[in-house]
């Protein structure tokens, strides 16, 4: 692995700081996490939702997707704009779901026609996805999930509930796993469908954090009906298109712009006040962290450069 980045993706580093500092307001205060989870007012999604179309206008939100799909295949790029965004905690990634997991789904498991459809809104920033997988008593056990399917002619009508779906309270489409066979084993009897998160049936609940802030849905399926052509890969192996989705996930790379923001904001806080910056517990410490954050970065873009 080559540890240096070349002058072309440099550059391209330097223009999404440069895109930052000019687009981000003069006042724009970093959040502690994603900007995503403190937007409250009409004022803030609205801006949320400018800016979030300006990015695709430069086609930065496509960069990962092959060009035939209007992306520029390159994994690398794609992951140095996320660090960079979530350094400035800036808006318009969805919490990282619907650009680091949705559309790598899409893009590998749609049929032609459904990324016809899907893609272009995807790309330009119009649309708001969630990820359906979770449920209250399926987390880490996901094969476990209750959410169930009955095929009634051409379409699958789903009951049940899903929690923790980051920006599902807002999102306007989402990619459901259901159990469509409940004699199979567990990993075997789920599908994937593409659901409109405004169809009738559909409850979404928003969900705080012990911070207060809104992020999670709290999604509830009552006899939602979703057309057959809205399956995302075969019927009942759906587990192999999810272990696809939560593979996306694994660099940790929205993880690492926020970890050099939370440090540099330590950092410029201690070199302001003379008898913090001078104590070698406090020096010691920084040290470690700013040795933490750089590994974690190495590890990051390491699984990044392998999967590219």
């Amino acid at each position: 692995m080559d540890f240096q980045f070349s002058e072309e993706l440099e550059a391209f580093r330097q223009e999404v700081r440069d895109f930052c500092e000019k687009e981000l307001p003069p006042d724009w205060a970093m959040g502690d996490f994603f900007a995503d989870e403190a937007l409250e007012t009409d004022e803030d999604w609205a801006f949320y939702r400018a800016f979030k179309r300006k990015m695709g206008q430069k086609g930065w939100l496509s960069l990962a997707w092959p060009i035939e799909y209007g992306g520029q295949d390159s994994r690398m790029k794609f992951s140095i704009f996320e660090e960079e965004i979530n350094y400035y905690g800036a808006p318009g990634l969805d919490a990282g779901v619907t650009y680091r997991n949705v559309s790598p789904t899409l893009v590998h498991h749609c049929t032609e026609e459904q990324k016809r459809k899907y893609l272009p809104p995807l790309a330009g920033g119009d649309v708001i996805w969630c990820q359906g997988f979770s449920e209250p008593d399926a987390g880490s056990d996901l094969a476990g999930l209750k959410t169930w399917a009955i095929e009634e002619g051409d379409y699958f009508i789903i009951n049940g509930q899903k929690a923790w779906a980051s920006m599902g309270y807002v999102a306007d489409w989402g990619i459901l796993l259901v159990r469509t066979d409940p004699d199979a084993p567990k990993h075997q009897g789920i599908t994937m469908f593409i659901v409109d998160m405004k169809a009738p049936g559909v409850i979404k609940n928003p969900v705080k954090n012990l911070l207060g802030r809104t992020v999670w849905g709290e999604i509830f399926l009552d006899g939602v009906r979703i057309p057959k052509e809205n399956m995302v890969g075969a019927k009942n192996q759906g587990w192999q298109v999810a272990v696809s989705t939560l593979n996306t996930e694994r660099s940790g790379m929205h993880w690492l712009g926020t970890s050099r923001r939370s440090l540099d904001r330590i950092v410029n806080y201690v070199k302001k006040n003379e008898s913090l910056a001078k104590n070698p517990l406090i020096r010691h410490k920084l040290a470690e962290l700013t040795i933490d954050v750089e590994v974690a970065r190495l590890f990051c873009y390491y699984v990044e450069w392998l999967r590219e």
